[in-house]
């Protein structure tokens, strides 16, 4: 996958293509560089709140109707989640797929040659299914979608939700990057690493805490026990 390319080609299109407004081109850019964070597999988990802070998306029902329009002109597959734990899953295009499937008829020669297939109105990808099952069996397994993914995580393995948070909130600083600055491609076994470490890090409260002063016995009084009470004061 070409990161440069890709954006060319991409910007080409939407010179071209009439439709598109603003909340169309921030969108695109906001999920690709997801799918650039996930290191260019597919599918994506997407974050509504996170994609519409990228974005710069401030009405839900803008990003509803942006991200379904899209989907229906062919610049992504979108499947829409259910679920209020895990975010919609999004198929982002490959640069040869794209090139040759999704361009607009308005847009269908370069240099006096076709480069797409007009068949269909809606631009649909063909073949798209096998691509994206060959694509999901070489995936990494990369970085987190989001930070309820590493809290659920984190909650199988019995580790508090606290740490979950710090666990992401680290890595989230450094660009996921280990401690080689290289890219983590694997987040699920450096949180098992982190939770190893948890003790380590986290010293029981009570080896911090002052030692309570002994208590008294009745009786037993530092005092001189020798004292003769018959001398006058």
């Amino acid at each position: 996958m070409n990161y440069i390319k890709h954006l060319n080609l991409i910007f080409a299109v939407f010179d071209h293509d009439k439709r598109l407004g603003p909340c169309h081109v921030m969108i695109y850019l906001a999920l690709f560089r997801e799918w650039n964070h996930a290191g260019f597999t597919n599918p994506i988990q997407v974050n509504r709140e996170l994609i519409m802070q990228k974005a710069k998306i401030k009405s839900p029902k803008t990003y509803a109707k942006t991200i379904r329009e899209m989907a229906n002109w062919g610049y992504f597959k979108y499947e829409q989640s259910t679920s209020r734990v895990f975010g919609s899953k999004i198929y982002m295009f490959p640069t040869s797929v794209f090139r040759e499937q999704v361009m607009p008829p308005f847009y269908k020669h370069i240099n006096n040659k076709p480069i797409y297939n007009e068949t269909e109105n809606n631009f649909q990808i063909q073949n798209f299914n096998a691509y994206a099952t060959e694509n999901k069996k070489s995936a990494p397994r990369g970085t987190p979608t989001n930070l309820q993914h590493v809290k659920i995580y984190f909650n199988e393995k019995k580790a508090p939700e606290m740490e979950a948070e710090k666990f992401f909130n680290y890595y989230e600083a450094r660009n996921w990057l280990n401690n080689s600055f290289n890219p983590i491609t694997n987040w699920k076994a450096a949180a098992r690493n982190w939770i190893i470490n948890i003790p380590k890090f986290n010293p029981q409260k009570t080896k911090n805490r002052r030692k309570k002063p002994p208590q008294q016995v009745p009786g037993n009084h530092k005092l001189n026990q020798n004292k003769n009470y018959n001398t006058p004061l």
